[in-house]
């Protein structure tokens, strides 16, 4: 049972970091969200 929980927590430290960079990436680069705040702005919202 221990060696149970031990690779359970070292497949967790392993897989978090792979998480984590999946959702790092939006898809939509900077220039694209200043785009959109301008015309969001020139709109009035």
């Amino acid at each position: 049972m221990k060696t149970f929980v031990k690779a359970m927590a070292v497949a967790a430290v392993l897989v978090a970091p792979a998480l984590t960079f999946a959702q790092s990436d939006s898809g939509l680069t900077r220039s694209q969200v200043k785009q959109d705040l301008q015309q969001v702005e020139a709109a009035g919202l």
